[in-house]
């Protein structure tokens, strides 16, 4: 580009006339402005820049800060998520009892657990009240996190817990470990020799026994009560026992609930007098009845025996039921009115001695064993042994042979109680029919005499099987399978 030398405009290079004055433009002048020209564009050739766009510098500042982020994230995650970290936020809850965080821990890791926060607190409350297993849980932990960590072998110490450990669980997020706090749990296996009763854990219904045995659970360390409801035609009946995991070394923790200590036996001088419970009648006559049962002990239920006579109706002495009483003795006080031709035709005679039944044999009337083996002899000595020392009114003795477990369920004050009245008892079969290591069993055949209030002698006839077990000191009467079968009075 040139300037008119008339005016001073400014000119194109491509234009031979001024714009403004009209003058012809001089090519020599024309000729110098292009040379210049083209020298400059020459040298000064603009620089390309960096970035095509406004928007592609945008992305590319945008992704260079996310692979920032990306790096920090991965290096902060990688760090609270290493095997130490977990193990310590764990033991930190622990001792902060804080309930969400030991929950999120468990939920991660018990499968099949279901906690809530109840559970969580007694847990945390157990574990407050045995100080030893934080501490083990902590060296544990700690100990499983170097192994991860460092790859190192770690000598644990010959008491160490196996109430918790550190697993790892795989991939987590795929770019890091997964690594989960385990704790131990446990399982409850209740037995009992009734069906239809119902469980209950820390008073809390957790199912129903439609068999003879259930197992509940799994369920964290720590103290638990277990209680079994039955729930029969004389009331509710129920039995407790308390467990402390930390006594048990075993996975399932077993629990056994008999109830022959809640059956009554029933007994009455009037076989075809009506049983009375809490002055309703069952319909049942006493003759049709050996025990009834399960019932409350707690006074709740009285029982008393009713007949008909031909002038009145009369019925024996309300007996209540408590944890004392082991037998019911119903007996109905009635003398049958005598008819007065009777008396005045019969001249007067001294009353008949009653007749007494003879002392006990020690041998009774069928007697047979599988083989004359001494553990079979030693089994039937301690039947008759029984039988002979409560005839012999030595109620303490009889008591000693029974088993350790038997003792714990029967006192000795309610079992003797409902002896009171006994003559003798006669054993008069007896079979030994099984024995297997520490367990026995054997058929017996019995014959009981009992004092009436009448001064007459009320006589039963009973059968049925003894369970036994060998315990230290001998064999010993465990379980009693044995009914009446007739009954009559002398």
């Amino acid at each position: 580009m040139g300037f008119c030398r008339t005016c001073g405009s400014q000119l194109k290079v491509e234009q031979e006339f001024c714009p403004q004055c009209g003058a012809k433009i001089d090519q020599r002048i024309k000729q110098k402005s292009e040379a210049p020209q083209k020298q400059t564009n020459t040298l000064k050739q603009p620089s390309r820049p960096l970035f095509n766009s406004k928007k592609t510098k945008i992305i590319v500042v945008a992704g260079i800060v996310t692979f920032i982020m990306f790096l920090s994230s991965y290096f902060f995650i990688k760090r609270i998520t290493a095997p130490e970290a977990i193990a310590e936020k764990f033991i930190e809850a622990m001792l902060a009892e804080d309930v969400a965080t030991v929950q999120n821990f468990l939920d991660d890791g018990q499968h099949g657990l279901q906690l809530d926060d109840e559970q969580i607190e007694q847990f945390l409350e157990y574990i407050n009240d045995h100080p030893q297993i934080l501490t083990a849980f902590s060296e544990k932990l700690l100990s499983d996190a170097k192994k991860y960590e460092g790859n190192v072998i770690t000598k644990e110490k010959e008491n160490a817990t196996t109430l918790v450990k550190l697993s790892n669980k795989g991939s987590k997020w795929i770019l890091f470990d997964d690594y989960q706090v385990e704790i131990n749990t446990f399982y409850i296996e209740v037995s009992s020799d009734l069906e239809n009763t119902g469980i209950y854990l820390n008073d809390e219904k957790v199912g129903s026994m439609e068999e003879f045995t259930k197992t509940i659970g799994p369920v964290l360390p720590g103290k638990y009560t277990v209680k079994v409801v039955y729930d029969g035609d004389f009331g509710k009946v129920e039995q407790t026992k308390k467990i402390d995991t930390i006594e048990h070394d075993d996975e399932t923790l077993t629990l056994e609930f008999q109830w022959s200590e809640y059956f009554i036996s029933i007994a009455s001088n009037y076989e075809d007098a009506v049983l009375y419970v809490n002055n309703e009648s069952t319909k049942m006559q006493i003759g049709e009845l050996t025990e009834i049962g399960p019932v409350p002990k707690d006074g709740s239920v009285r029982v008393h025996a009713q007949k008909k006579f031909e002038d009145e109706v009369k019925k024996s002495e309300e007996i209540l039921l408590t944890s004392n009483v082991a037998r019911a003795n119903l007996e109905i006080d009635y003398q049958e009115p005598k008819k007065e031709q009777q008396v005045q035709s019969q001249p007067e005679q001294k009353p008949t001695p009653e007749p007494q039944p003879q002392p006990v044999e020690r041998i009774p009337t069928s007697y047979s064993y599988h083989d004359s083996s001494i553990e079979e002899s030693a089994i039937a000595n301690t039947i008759f042994y029984h039988y002979n020392t409560i005839s012999a009114d030595d109620f303490r003795a009889a008591y000693h042979v029974f088993s350790a477990d038997r003792k714990s369920k029967v006192t000795y004050d309610s079992w003797a109680k409902g002896l009171q009245d006994n003559i003798q008892d006669v054993v008069t079969t007896l079979n030994v029919t099984e024995i297997n290591g520490k367990t026995a069993k054997a058929y017996i055949e019995m014959t009981s005499y009992d004092q009436q209030k009448d001064g007459k002698t009320l006589v039963q006839q009973w059968a049925g099987n003894w369970n036994l077990v060998k315990e230290s000191d001998g064999w010993k009467l465990h379980k009693a399978d044995i009914e009446k079968k007739s009954s009559w009075s002398e």
